[in-house]
């Protein structure tokens, strides 16, 4: 299948400059989507999508997403967060081999030392079924978006691992794949630690996450229960 990456841009240049420079060695297909409110931090070439200043949060990337793969089909949809590293040479390769129509969501295994998803990190050396995919190097099936678009705008911090995945498994009745095969570094929270000196609204995050993922969930009648049946078996 075909495949396209997205890579989400806020306010680190530097950050995105380099997963760009790794990704776009190995595709044709990789695309910046740039929100930065600081001029000098945002990262623009012929492949960069500005959707300007106002901070739409990480919600608002994927709801931008949904939007521009509604009408695609047969095809992975890479949406990166720009707080990774060590991207192997042929990480794309070794990813698009999983990029069936039975899979929903294909994700490299992670080196996190803040992931407490053991399923999450590398367990072996090909690949492994899962219930709950946390979503930092996510490729979709675009028919998973499809139906995440429904929930729309989505939670502002971006908060839909947990619906993705079940939308993925249980509504489509597709496979959640964690591939071993090759690992990316995560540096958790890497936007937010760098703009704290800056912004103090990062230090409010997770209060402010936490409750408006709480309103989101209630304006869908989304139950948590749903949302977390199966992913206790995954923690560490």
């Amino acid at each position: 299948m075909e495949h396209i990456i997205f890579i989400l841009s806020h306010n680190s240049k530097d950050m995105t400059s380099k997963v760009y420079d790794s990704l776009s060695k190995q595709s044709n297909n990789v695309f910046v989507l740039e929100n930065s409110y600081i001029e000098e931090e945002k990262f623009l070439n012929d492949n960069t999508i500005d959707l300007g200043k106002e901070n739409i949060g990480l919600g608002g990337f994927y709801d931008y997403i949904c939007e521009y793969v509604k009408d695609k089909q047969n095809i992975f949809v890479g949406i990166f967060n720009n707080d990774i590293s060590e991207i192997d040479d042929n990480f794309v390769n070794i990813m698009s081999k999983y990029f069936k129509e039975e899979n929903g969501i294909v994700h490299p295994s992670l080196n996190d030392e803040g992931c407490p998803y053991i399923h999450m990190k590398k367990t072996g050396n090909s690949f492994k079924y899962a219930n709950f995919v946390e979503t930092v190097v996510p490729f979709f099936n675009v028919e998973v978006l499809k139906e995440l678009s429904k929930y729309s705008p989505l939670h502002y911090y971006g908060w839909v691992d947990g619906l993705s995945s079940k939308l993925s498994k249980k509504t489509l009745n597709l496979n959640n794949i964690v591939v071993d095969e090759t690992t990316i570094k995560h540096d958790r929270g890497g936007v937010r630690k760098k703009m704290e000196p800056i912004d103090s609204n990062y230090s409010e995050y997770s209060q402010n996450a936490v409750r408006t993922y709480n309103e989101w969930l209630n304006k869908y009648d989304i139950s948590s229960t749903f949302l977390m049946e199966g992913i206790e078996e995954s923690w560490t």
